[in-house]
């Protein structure tokens, strides 16, 4: 599977300029927004509209960090602990800041430290900033969740 790098918007906006122009060199034709239809797909959203609300409108030099699409393998920390999973659901908050991941783990994980009891969870759901690390509400950084690239 290829690795995707969260581009920006605008160079989001140029990669669908530069597919219509190679498709119109095979004898293509497509439109612009079709365009943007296929490049969505290609970063694992729905729509176009899904896409450039992951993106962000307002957000200006992202880090470069793998951030895992709808049905990808996950690996990262949670309470402290690894789990590996699958991302089942993904939902742009925030104006593209903020992504909430829902994630089903490979394996259930004990999410109590007490030796009294036990509680296992199959899915993790948190929401995540463009680093990788769960947020709160307030966007503050909580460090319950961290995906790792």
């Amino acid at each position: 599977m290829l690795e995707t790098i969260v581009p920006s918007l605008e160079t989001a906006k140029q990669q669908a300029k530069s597919l219509r122009k190679y498709l119109d060199t095979q004898n293509i034709p497509i439109s612009h927004s079709q365009c943007l239809e296929a490049l969505a797909c290609l970063y694992g959203q729905n729509s176009w509209n899904h896409l450039s609300g992951l993106l962000g409108k307002s957000i200006k030099d992202k880090p470069a960090i793998r951030l895992p699409g709808v049905e990808e393998k996950i690996r990262g920390v949670y309470l402290k602990k690894p789990f590996a999973g699958k991302v089942i659901k993904i939902e742009s908050i925030a104006k593209g800041e903020l992504r909430r991941y829902a994630i089903q783990l490979d394996e259930p994980m004990d999410v109590v430290e007490s030796e009294l009891f036990s509680n296992h969870r199959q899915r993790i759901t948190a929401m995540v900033n463009l680093d990788g690390y769960s947020v709160t509400a307030k966007k503050e950084r909580n460090n319950i969740l961290q995906i790792q690239g």
